[in-house]
């Protein structure tokens, strides 16, 4: 499956991996592809969010 991740997606990415913070998306394509890899656990699709998470 290829996709491509824009570059600002690409940024907001990085800084939360450096950091060690959860990298929310509304773009479910995306986190499709990027939680397929399985190298990225902290990523999150917003349509999951819970209140209180």
């Amino acid at each position: 499956m290829a996709t491509s991740v824009s570059f600002y997606d690409a940024i907001y990415l990085f800084v939360a991996e450096s950091i060690g913070r959860m990298f929310w998306t509304t773009d479910r394509k995306l986190y499709k592809f990027l939680t397929k890899r399985g190298d990225s656990p902290n990523i999150k699709w917003i349509g999951d969010y819970a209140e209180g998470e």
